[in-house]
């Protein structure tokens, strides 16, 4: 549903959410939080991260995107790596407001 708003070249409102149909306005809920944090200093991305997919629920819906479990442990698996680009999912040597400036 969200990107569906955006491919129609529609704006959140994150400060008026009552402007959104009721969809849109729970999963901007959802995200806000993470948006207001993303310049945060000093969090580790690992917590950022999990707190994410959390807030998100991804793990509960993972079942629905691969029906035949064999991704099942993907989301943990990137969860826990390092990135071959250089950007860690682990560790405080790059927190949130860091890796979105990479």
């Amino acid at each position: 549903m969200l990107a569906e708003t955006l491919r129609a070249g529609k704006k959140f409102f994150w400060d008026e959410p009552e402007r959104h149909a009721a969809p849109v306005r729970a999963a901007l809920a959802v995200l806000k939080p993470f948006v207001e944090r993303v310049d945060a200093e000093g969090e580790p991305l690992e917590k950022f991260a999990h707190d994410l997919v959390r807030a998100g629920g991804l793990a509960e819906r993972r079942g629905a995107i691969d029906a035949s479990g064999r991704a099942h442990g993907e989301l943990e698996r990137l969860l826990r790596t390092r990135q071959s680009s250089g950007c860690p999912v682990r560790g405080r040597a790059r927190g949130c407001a860091n890796f979105s400036r990479a």
